[in-house]
């Protein structure tokens, strides 16, 4: 027979681990949301770098929303 600390001790393990299985994925969803929008702010520097690159005349177009 389990004494009633160790049940108490066994919850209290468990609930802590469930935390900790939450708090690990939130934080990789995080780490993703963070590297998506490094990239998407790469990209943004590199086609900024581009267009200052062309020279006045040359026709470009400006996305309208």
């Amino acid at each position: 027979m389990v004494a009633p600390m160790d049940m108490k001790l066994r919850k209290a393990f468990t609930k802590l681990q469930d935390k900790v299985i939450d708090f690990q994925q939130k934080a990789k969803i995080e780490d993703l949301q963070v590297e998506q929008l490094n990239r998407t702010k790469q990209h943004a520097h590199l086609t900024d770098t581009e267009i200052m690159t062309l020279v006045d005349k040359t026709n470009k177009y400006e996305d309208v929303e």
